[in-house]
């Protein structure tokens, strides 16, 4: 299986993870290596020859090593695949990749990457491959082109469209532990693409208005549950306490452990609001009680209620509810609209009767509370 392939190479950075998870899945799938082949047809060469496919390949005449070689029968190689999430390129790339296909037959270097970073990407190999001289023409699709006479292509692809084609063609194949292989690197591809840092621009470094919504944002929960406090249905509010990309405050709401956050990566991930409630049942743990008492907010739009890693048990899928805010108006209404929502809430928990045998609020490692991303 996948994850006991890789386990026994935990020591790679997560971009060899993703190639060499990559190229496992076609050397064990004939119906992924078939979708590759077809992929490849509507970008670049036919591909017409069974490869064989091996990782971290080094070159015998240059000091290369691309992620992922497809070899004919005839130790040709007329398919390199070079997997990236946001390393940048090395000295080699893409020239000396483009060098090492087979002279006289068709051949393809594919670079692969995360959506946001494929422009960018693409900018920087076509500026190589031209101050190399390596001659240069108009491929079949965007951010593609023919290099040579040769039939020789330079491409670059997203993992998420590459992926989604070897998971369809392995699931017409009823080939149920590929699909879950692919799965489980399209996971990985996501979180990273999440994780990325993505090259700065100009208005992010300078942009003072940005900087002031931010302090804006964290003054607001604290304003929200000193207020919440003050009317009794938030108790134990405790000082600000903060971690990476977040601010907030620990507190019960009708006697359900909560945290009231700004929460950057949350925000960044869902898009819906900066500001976070975070809520748990006895043990700082996830509770089914929590979780049914809060089912109302799932059929509202947009959706109230998240659950964090959905899917992969009770354990895992803590919920959280966005606090959406009101745009347009004063401060005052910005924190009544919010208040309003609190209270909703609290009246959907108050049955539970959560309120004895609470732990303390603060948990073993406020540093790291179980809210962290």
């Amino acid at each position: 299986m996948l994850l006991d392939y890789l386990a026994s190479r935990f020591y790679l950075q997560p971009e060899n993870i993703a190639t060499e998870a990559l190229g496992y899945i076609l050397r064990t799938s004939k119906p992924a290596r078939e979708a590759l082949g077809a992929f490849i047809g509507q970008i670049g060469p036919a591909l017409r020859a069974e490869l064989r496919f091996e990782t971290q390949a080094r070159s015998e005449q240059e000091a290369n090593i691309p992620d992922v070689v497809g070899r004919d029968l005839d130790g040709k190689e007329p398919l390199i695949i070079e997997g990236k999430f946001w390393a940048g390129l090395t000295e080699n790339q893409p020239v000396a990749y483009l060098r090492r296909l087979p002279e006289g037959a068709s051949g393809i270097v594919l670079f692969v990457a995360p959506e946001l970073r494929l422009s960018l990407l693409w900018v920087e190999l076509t500026k190589r491959t031209r101050e190399a001289l390596l001659p240069c023409g108009k491929g079949a699709v965007p951010m593609s082109m023919r290099i040579g006479t040769h039939d020789h292509h330079l491409a670059v692809v997203s993992w998420r469209s590459l992926l989604a084609a070897l998971s369809l063609r392995a699931a017409a194949g009823d080939e149920v532990q590929t699909v879950h292989d692919i799965e489980q690197l399209q996971g990985l591809c996501e979180r990273m693409d999440q994780e990325g840092f993505l090259p700065l621009r100009a208005e992010e470094t300078t942009n003072t208005e940005v900087a002031r919504r931010v302090v804006d944002f964290s003054r607001l929960v604290d304003e929200i549950c000193r207020k919440a406090s003050a009317e009794g249905f938030a108790t134990g509010v405790g000082g600000g306490t903060s971690g990476l990309g977040w601010y907030g405050h620990y507190f019960r709401l009708a006697g359900v452990q909560a945290l009231f956050a700004f929460d950057a990566s949350k925000w960044a991930k869902y898009g819906l609001t900066p500001l976070w409630l975070n809520l748990w049942g006895r043990d700082w743990e996830v509770s089914q009680q929590v979780l049914d008492a809060l089912a109302p907010l799932a059929r509202d739009t947009p959706v109230r209620l998240i659950r964090l890693d959905e899917g992969k048990g009770i354990a895992y899928g803590r919920p959280v509810v966005p606090i959406l805010l009101s745009l347009g108006v004063v401060r005052d209404e910005v924190v009544e609209a919010a208040l309003v929502q609190f209270r909703s809430i609290a009246t959907l928990l108050r049955p539970l009767d959560m309120l004895s045998g609470l732990n303390p609020i603060v948990p073993s490692e406020p540093d790291e509370p179980p809210t962290a991303p």
